[in-house]
């Protein structure tokens, strides 16, 4: 039970990958965490479900084996296959996992419950205020407020708490509006790979394909809303005359927001008492996968709390230096990221 009067050690938003990583971590160190989450569990994310190779050994690593159900099919992926606007492909062949992002996510929650963290969903977090005590309030839209010491925001990039807190910095965080439609039918192209498309006819961003069970999955990027149908159309026209493909059913559409992935690459770390981790610290890569990122910052930011807490009244600056430097070489990968994918396009060239 969760007792409002209590003082959290640390309180993370978000029961994502890096949430439920940072919450995990903390609790295994000793830390007394609650993990709050928006929505029910399971709940959905809008999302491939390609676990990359490196995130598969950091889950082997600390989670252990995956149940069953968290993996759809094909269970094992290839890569990821990239055409640039010439329609050139680049082929990326690394093994990895196929998995549906609400089960998964609600097993990483279990396991940072068992860790000894309290997790508690349908909790909607509308604000973090800094009290005169030096603690942090963290408001629930139901009125409950509950206090910590330090928090760790990894609500993604559909919550507004980043911008809330954020405000003051004058920076806007950009978002793309994402739609896909899953359907049953047929394509000829191989279901272990991940297909992104760069061409401007097609989306604002990329156009991608993927496979999850007998569901084949097409959707489009962009930051205006109103194109969204007609790129979404040229994109189906194009896939059905050159890889044959027929839908039989649409079985639900989806939109979702991701965050306007920039190539400098700006992340957001620590403002006072509070860390950013996952999507809300600004990592993402240049093709939208994110979770591996997820992991490694959100087990910093429970490091960092950590090390923050045995020093006692550590300055935010220190803090900060201790985080960004345990993220450094996560940071880095994303810049590489971004001058791998620059070399073979023109349209993200222009943009480094």
């Amino acid at each position: 039970m969760m007792e409002q009067e209590e003082l959290y050690d640390m309180i993370v938003v978000g029961a994502g990958p890096a949430g439920c990583t940072a919450a995990k971590f903390a609790a295994d160190a000793g830390l007394n965490v609650l993990l709050l989450e928006r929505m029910k569990l399971p709940r959905e994310k809008s999302c491939s479900g390609f676990l990359i190779q490196k995130s598969v050994r950091f889950i082997e690593q600390h989670y252990g084996n995956m149940p069953e159900n968290v993996f759809c099919k094909p269970e094992n992926t290839s890569g990821f296959i990239l055409t640039n606007e010439d329609g050139k492909e680049f082929r990326f062949e690394s093994p990895g996992f196929n998995i549906w992002r609400g089960a998964f996510d609600k097993w990483l929650a279990e396991k940072a419950e068992d860790a000894g963290a309290v997790v508690a969903d349908n909790s909607f977090v509308t604000n973090i205020a800094e009290t005169e005590s030096k603690y942090l309030n963290v408001f629930l839209n139901n009125g409950a407020v509950f206090k910590t010491k330090y928090a760790v925001i990894c609500e993604g990039t559909v919550g507004n708490l980043k911008n809330k807190i954020t405000a003051h910095q004058g920076y806007k965080n950009e978002k793309i509006i994402t739609y896909q439609t899953f359907c049953r039918g047929s394509v000829r192209l191989d279901p272990k790979f991940f297909y992104a498309f760069l061409q401007a006819e097609f989306s604002e961003y990329d156009a991608w394909v993927n496979f999850k069970d007998d569901l084949i999955i097409f959707g489009v990027a962009v930051e205006n809303a109103e194109k969204i149908q007609r790129y979404h159309q040229k994109f189906e026209l194009f896939l059905k005359s050159e890889y044959g493909l027929s839908v039989l059913e649409i079985v639900k559409e989806e939109k979702w927001l991701m965050p306007k992935i920039l190539p400098e690459c700006r992340k957001d770390t620590v403002y006072g008492r509070i860390l950013f981790a996952g999507e809300a610290a600004g990592f993402l890569n240049p093709m939208g996968e994110g979770i591996s990122s997820a992991f490694i910052t959100g087990k910093a930011a429970a490091y960092s709390v950590k090390t923050a807490l045995e020093a006692e009244n550590m300055p935010p600056a220190r803090l900060k230096e201790i985080y960004e430097k345990e993220i450094e070489p996560e940071y880095n990968y994303m810049l590489r990221q971004w001058k791998l994918i620059g070399g073979m396009s023109a349209r993200f060239f222009q943009q480094l």
